[in-house]
């Protein structure tokens, strides 16, 4: 990058290099479009999985990253964990989230600074980027809404009591991923697995898997297709 001006030119803040990681081309090309729209950013790479992102996470070291909630094949929340480890001040703004709020709420609780809807917009993506670039906190209004509401509420949800790991694992048994499947895509062991699903399942009064996915559709955690 040429950072050469002339006297006339006013001073102005680094370009920050963002990282899109999402599992549809489509999707990081409009982000890329977006973002090419405000000279203060630079998109230095894009991933289409939870592997590759962290990957170019550490070779490009970026200072935001654009990661999708459903990032395959677990989605983004070990890959969140493993970049915070890595560098605690990136700024992480996490897109196609539900619009339950306790999704949101998890993943703000687990590093992400922004939070955005499966419905944003072009606009509410810059915005996101703009503010997490900043290390301010963002949420679209729908999020917003339905967080304020958990915050309201006494913390006696069932899944309040998961901690964000033994949570991942609920989500990730839920979604019909083979232990070592799980094992993989959250750096556990098999044992580890195992451990964590029986606390899983002591913790929400269940004995079978058929339970807990009766638990995670009604508290919309996992959504099932007709």
């Amino acid at each position: 990058m040429n950072t050469s001006r002339t006297s006339g030119d006013a001073p102005h803040a680094r370009e920050r290099r963002v990282l899109i990681a999402h599992g549809v081309a489509l999707y990081r090309a409009g982000v890329r479009h977006v973002l090419a729209g405000d000279p203060r950013f630079v998109v230095v790479g894009d991933a289409d999985r939870a592997d590759v992102a962290y990957h170019a996470f550490v070779e490009i070291d970026p200072d935001v990253c654009v990661i999708d909630h459903e990032l395959p094949p677990g989605g983004c929340a070990e890959t969140m964990r493993r970049m915070l480890a890595r560098k605690p001040d990136i700024a992480i703004a996490v897109v196609g989230v539900k619009g339950d709020g306790l999704s949101a709420l998890r993943l703000m609780e687990q590093g992400a600074l922004a939070c955005l809807g499966r419905e944003s917009d072009g606009d509410a993506i810059l915005r996101a980027v703009r503010e997490v670039a900043s290390g301010h906190r963002y949420l679209t209004h729908d999020l917003a809404q339905q967080v304020a509401m958990l915050r309201l509420k006494p913390r006696q949800d069932l899944l309040s009591a998961l901690s964000p790991r033994e949570f991942e694992v609920f989500r990730l048994v839920s979604q019909g991923m083979a232990p070592p499947d799980i094992a993989r895509c959250l750096t556990l062991s098999m044992r580890s697995v195992a451990n964590y699903t029986c606390q899983v399942k002591r913790k929400l009064g269940v004995t079978t898997t058929a339970e807990m996915v009766h638990l995670a559709v009604r508290h919309r955690v996992i959504e099932i297709s007709d």
